[in-house]
C-alpha cells in the first residue's frame, strides 16, 4: 500500500520522463523512496550524471542538503548515495521512528471514514516494519494496533478471533485482514443503502409530481392548465373525462 501523502516528481532519463516519489529526509519515507529509486534509476544503465540529476531532483529539504555539495557531473554519484544510506539505512533508527509514528496515531472515532483513515495509516507502517525485518507478530504490536479502533469493530474482531483463530490471533497480517474485511463490508452496506435511499427519493418525487388531466403533462394540475382555459371547454372536457367539477381530479365525484 503506497502512502497517500507521498508526493511525486518527474525526472528525465535518456529516453523518457519517469515519476519518482519525493524524499524530504523523513526517516519513515526512506524505504519506499529508495526501493522505487533503485529499480527505476540506480540499477539501470543510465550514466551517473543522469542518475545524480534524478537523485537531486527527487530530494528536498534535509535530504537535498546532504548531497547538494557534490558535483553535478555525476562523478560523485555513488558517494552521494552512500551518504544518504549511512544516515537513513539505519534499521534501529527506522524502527524507532516507525514505532513512534504508530503510537502517535489517534484512536479512530466511531465513523467508518475515520476507521478507514486509521487503518490505512496503520497498514503502511506495519508494511514498512515487515520490510525492515522487524518481528511485529508480538502481543505488544497486536495490542497497539487493535486498540486504534472503536468498540464495535473490536467486538467483530474478537468474534472472528474465536471462530477462525482458536481464540488467539498471532499475526499482524491476520489482524489487518480482519479489520479491513469489516471496513469493506460496512462500506458496501453504506453504499447500497445510499443507492436505495436515492432510488426511493426519486420514486417519491415521481409520485408526488402533479399531472394535468386535460393535457396529460406533468408539472401542473388541471386547474392550472393553460392549454384549456375557456370555462365552457373545461366543463365539456370534465364531463367527457368524468372528472370532479370542484378539483378536476379523477376517481371521485363532486
Amino acid at each position: 500500500r503506497r502512502d497517500p501523502n507521498c508526493t511525486m516528481t518527474k525526472v528525465l532519463t535518456k529516453n523518457n520522463y519517469l515519476d519518482l516519489p519525493k524524499f524530504s529526509g523523513k526517516m519513515t519515507d526512506w524505504l519506499g523512496f529508495w526501493e522505487m529509486f533503485k529499480i527505476l534509476i540506480h540499477d539501470t544503465d543510465e550514466p551517473d550524471i543522469i542518475k545524480f540529476s534524478a537523485l537531486k531532483n527527487a530530494c528536498e529539504g534535509k535530504a537535498l542538503a546532504l548531497i547538494k555539495r557534490y558535483p553535478s557531473d555525476g562523478s560523485a554519484y555513488e558517494e552521494a548515495v552512500n551518504r544518504l544510506k549511512t544516515i537513513y539505512n539505519n534499521d534501529q533508527g527506522q524502527f524507532k521512528h516507525l514505532y513512534e509514528k504508530l503510537k502517535a496515531i489517534k484512536r479512530a472515532k466511531e465513523s467508518l471514514k475515520d476507521c478507514r483513515r486509521v487503518f490505512n495509516e496503520v497498514a503502511i507502517i506495519a508494511n514498512q516494519l515487515y520490510r525492515l525485518g522487524i518481528n511485529v507478530d508480538t502481543p505488544t504490536y497486536l495490542t497497539e494496533i487493535r486498540y486504534k479502533f472503536p468498540k464495535d469493530l473490536l467486538e467483530e474482531i474478537a468474534r472472528a478471533e474465536r471462530e477462525k483463530y482458536g481464540g488467539k490471533m498471532e499475526m499482524i497480517n491476520d489482524l489487518l485482514d480482519e479489520i479491513e474485511n469489516y471496513i469493506l463490508t460496512r462500506e458496501d452496506i453504506e453504499n447500497e443503502y445510499s443507492t436505495e435511499e436515492i432510488e426511493r427519493s426519486f420514486q417519491a418525487m415521481k409520485i408526488d409530481k402533479p399531472s394535468c388531466a386535460f393535457c396529460n403533462k406533468q408539472g401542473h394540475h388541471a386547474l392550472e392548465c393553460r392549454k384549456l382555459t375557456n370555462p365552457f371547454d373545461r366543463r365539456r372536457e370534465v364531463m367527457n373525462l368524468k372528472l370532479c367539477f370542484n378539483c378536476f381530479g379523477r376517481n371521485h365525484e363532486a
